[in-house]
């Protein structure tokens, strides 16, 4: 859609059509060649008629071809299909969730009103076509409902397409990891954000204390920061008790880890081993994982540099990269020849991206990609930490819905560009007058308007022959 004249134009390259209007110009022009006078003998027979003026030929000549030349200009328009956009102020918007509703005690109820200064709300899990708003009344004594999921990202973008540039969206929901299952929306209004934390509500059913080893390679400390930021936000809201132990793998043939790691670990038991480096898997790692351990590897060297995307069920969402890898798993087929390999996560060209195989008592994820922004934006995902912490848990907390997200998680979004915004979200439907109706009336006044004038100069071309007309 491009803005031109005050319009905006839904297809303006339509509007080349309007060029149409020089085919009666040039008919016009043709026609006002001089006349060939024609004689004949029986002129005896017509009878005397009055000379017409001729300016009145002329006039009614001109206004039929202004009338002919409207009618295209208005066809040419109805193509272009022009809309007016209107000029709305910016709007306060409060968007709360059902969760929050159920979750708010009344104190957190009052403050909401008293921010409303008796605007009503509306209810975000409500479709944006048809959105509930809620009184007073209605968020004091609103009833609690089962909690049902909820993209709370997607649930904005929808509702933002109804506001006009620069309104400012309140949002009112609580920090469960299930409602932010996707990579967070641009928005070209200010959101501000009212996250109920309900980590000192809800009742830690499953503590967890987990020994994890961390190896990166020299060159992957970026890896490295995005793991050890998971692992922090996991160990602060779901409580879990993380013993890191971090090693680095200085080149691909590193003799010197394999020693350290025989000498310290043959009698520690490691329930997760983080392994982000191009070095051979040593036999104590793979010792720790035929006892019952897990294993995350990642992608040892790059094989595909093109941009895919992923559109995953449960936590993760949409998401995407740039490259993808392999890692030889010939150090693992040697303990375990059946080593049996299930893809679970597949690419938009059905490339595998996650695969997972048991080893024993113990588990491998293998992402075939890895966690740093120039291969994929898997660490942009607001519930990245809990899709680590499912696999260094083996799945632990797949389907919890007592798994929460940091708060700040959630409000550090990534601001959005001009163009981004541009790209990605458009002049809102609601705000723009269709012309269509207005131009469809006034094309056929026109044609009613060019029919009457050609019959009337038609008329007024009668030759009348001796009693008969000719």
């Amino acid at each position: 859609m491009s803005e031109f004249a005050g319009l905006m134009w839904q297809t303006p390259w339509y509007g080349l059509t309007a060029l149409a209007i020089g085919l009666p110009l040039l008919i016009h022009l043709l026609s006002e060649q001089r006349a060939k006078t024609v004689e004949f003998a029986a002129s005896h027979l017509l009878s005397a008629t009055p000379a017409k003026p001729r300016s009145e030929l002329r006039l009614s000549q001109w206004l039929l071809l202004l009338l002919r030349i409207l009618l295209l200009l208005m066809a040419a328009l109805l193509l272009a299909q022009p809309h007016f956009a209107t000029t709305q102020q910016p709007q306060a918007v409060y968007l709360v969730s059902a969760d929050w509703l159920t979750q708010a005690n009344e104190q957190e109820k009052t403050t909401l009103l008293r921010d409303l200064h008796g605007q009503s709300a509306i209810l975000l899990d409500s479709p944006a076509a048809q959105p509930l708003t809620l009184q007073a009344d209605d968020i004091q004594r609103y009833v609690p409902q089962p909690t049902v999921v909820t993209n709370v990202f997607a649930k904005l973008a929808s509702h933002a397409q109804n506001l006009s540039q620069g309104s400012t969206m309140h949002v009112y929901v609580t920090n469960r990891a299930q409602f932010f299952s996707t990579t967070a929306f641009y928005l070209p209004h200010t959101v501000e954000w009212h996250i109920l934390d309900l980590s000192h509500r809800m009742e830690q059913t499953r503590p967890y204390s987990l020994q994890l080893m961390l190896v990166t390679a020299e060159d992957r400390s970026l890896d490295a920061q995005f793991v050890k930021g998971a692992l922090h936000a996991l160990s602060l809201n779901a409580r879990w008790q993380i013993s890191l132990d971090e090693r680095q793998a200085k080149t691909a043939s590193d003799e010197s880890l394999n020693n350290t790691i025989d000498a310290q670990d043959a009698n520690v038991t490691l329930d997760a081993i983080l392994w982000l480096s191009n070095q051979s898997l040593p036999p104590p790692i793979l010792q720790q994982v035929n006892a019952g351990a897990s294993l995350i590897i990642d992608a040892a060297q790059a094989n595909t540099s093109q941009t895919w995307q992923a559109n995953l069920p449960g936590l993760m969402g949409k998401f995407g990269g740039q490259q993808l890898g392999t890692r030889p798993s010939t150090e693992l087929e040697a303990w375990h020849p059946n080593l049996a390999w299930q893809v679970l996560w597949l690419t938009d060209k059905q490339q595998p991206l996650l695969e997972h195989a048991r080893f024993g008592n113990g588990h491998i994820w293998r992402f075939n990609s890895r966690f740093n922004p120039a291969w994929s934006d898997i660490t942009k995902q607001a519930s990245f930490a809990l899709q680590l912490g499912e696999w260094v848990s083996n799945n632990a907390l797949q389907g919890d819905a007592q798994a929460l997200l940091n708060p700040q998680q959630i409000m550090q979004v990534e601001s959005a560009s001009e163009q981004q915004i541009l790209q990605q979200i458009s002049t809102p439907a609601a705000h723009l007058q269709s012309l269509h109706t207005w131009l469809w009336t006034l094309m056929a006044w026109l044609f009613c308007a060019e029919r009457c004038v050609a019959a009337w100069r038609h008329s007024k071309n009668v030759l009348v022959v001796g009693t008969g007309r000719l």
